[in-house]
């Protein structure tokens, strides 16, 4: 008898599970084998790797990231399951950009003295640039102008030297550090006989009256200078008081029965040619006739005229709200002592240059434009107190 080595199965063989694949026949020699069985079917999904951390899949699936499909990760079904995909992935939030702004901060002006009073100084004049922070919150401060000086028959002596000005700046709470602080302008001296008394120092100056020298402008001089010197004060016939210092210069001395014009203030490129801020004060004078000292460029107020009755014109004029200007000094009823009241001294302002593409595209209680002198940039004006996002 003879026997074979090998003899193949009657039954067919099964298709492999998770491949789809059929099962094969079986042998019909009696008494009859039957087939296998065909093998369990798959679902391969393939998923961008950057969209995987959105997916979960069930334990059963086979995860892998094939060399053959770079990029992509493949999940692997050879039983039934639940996939869950997010709707939508979620947003990476913003993302915190430095970026360099130029800022200008001008303080508060000096209010003028009344009583042949000189002129008030301008509000310091600070610029430069400084990198801020897109998500970040920055305090902005904007001083106030000095109060009007009080005159009339009821002022002791006949006149009283004017207010300094108040501080503005830009804090970063983030820090606890200041950015930029620029310091209220000088008060302006007043030049009645019995109470002379001299301008006091300030961004700029206040002016100086009847003899007395006028107030110095913060750090001057030098190159981070933050205004000019007041006027020096005139005696003599008229005694023709000082304007105060402005941020572009010093305040102009009187001379007889004219008194002196505050000093010119400063322009910031970002804004324009045209544009000025922090003039000083005009200083006023007594006698007829008289003529009383201009408000400088930049916002400064224009002294009262002295007269020879007690006109309203005696009072002088506020600095320009926003500007820093110094207040005009108050004139002299008939050159005694009926004084004319000082000018109030002009609020500051904080304007912040940045480049277009780095406004956050708004700014609660600023005033946004794109001015022609600085193309591509976007600049913010605050008037008032607040804070800026980046």
């Amino acid at each position: 008898m003879l026997f074979r080595s090998t003899y193949p199965s009657p039954t067919g063989q099964p298709g492999t599970n998770g491949t789809g694949g059929g099962g094969g026949g079986g042998n019909s020699a009696p008494p009859g084998y039957p087939g296998g069985t065909g093998g369990s079917g798959i679902v391969i999904l393939g998923v961008p790797t950057s969209n995987y951390p959105f997916v979960t899949a069930p334990p059963s699936a086979v995860v892998t990231t094939p060399s053959s499909a770079p990029g992509y990760t493949i999940l692997s079904f050879t039983s039934s399951g639940t996939l869950a995909v997010q709707a939508s992935a979620p947003s990476p939030g913003p993302v915190a950009t430095p970026y360099v702004a130029q800022y200008l901060v001008v303080a508060g002006g000096g209010s003028g003295g009344s009583g042949d009073g000189a002129g008030g100084g301008a509000g310091g004049f600070l610029s430069g640039n400084t990198t801020l922070t897109s998500g970040s919150s920055y305090t902005i401060i904007v001083g106030g102008g000095a109060a009007t000086t009080p005159g009339g028959p009821a002022t002791p002596a006949g006149g009283i030297r004017g207010n300094k000005g108040n501080f503005s700046y830009i804090y970063n709470p983030g820090t606890s550090a200041n950015v930029a602080v620029s310091y209220g302008g000088g008060a302006g001296g007043t030049s009645q006989r019995a109470n002379c008394e001299p301008g006091t120092p300030g961004g700029s100056g206040g002016g100086g009256a009847y003899g007395q020298c006028g107030g110095g402008g913060y750090l001057y001089p030098g190159p981070t200078q933050q205004g000019y010197p007041g006027g020096q004060g005139k005696t003599g016939a008229g005694a023709a008081s000082a304007g105060g210092g402005g941020a572009g210069g010093v305040g102009t001395p009187g001379c007889g029965h004219t008194g002196g014009p505050g000093g010119i203030g400063a322009i910031w490129p970002y804004t324009g040619p045209g544009i000025y801020y922090a003039g000083g004060g005009g200083g006023s004078t007594c006698g007829t006739p008289s003529t009383a000292g201009t408000g400088g460029s930049g916002g400064g107020g224009n002294a009262g005229v002295g007269t020879n009755s007690s006109s309203p014109t005696a009072a002088g004029s506020a600095g320009s709200a926003n500007t820093g200007g110094g207040g005009g000094g108050g004139g002299n009823w008939g050159c005694s002592y009926l004084s004319g009241v000082g000018g109030a001294g002009g609020s500051g302002v904080i304007l912040i240059a940045m480049p277009t593409p780095n406004y956050p595209g708004s700014a609660p209680g600023a005033t946004v434009t794109t001015p022609p002198a600085a193309p591509g940039m976007t600049v913010l004006t605050f008037t008032s107190s607040g804070t800026y996002t980046a």
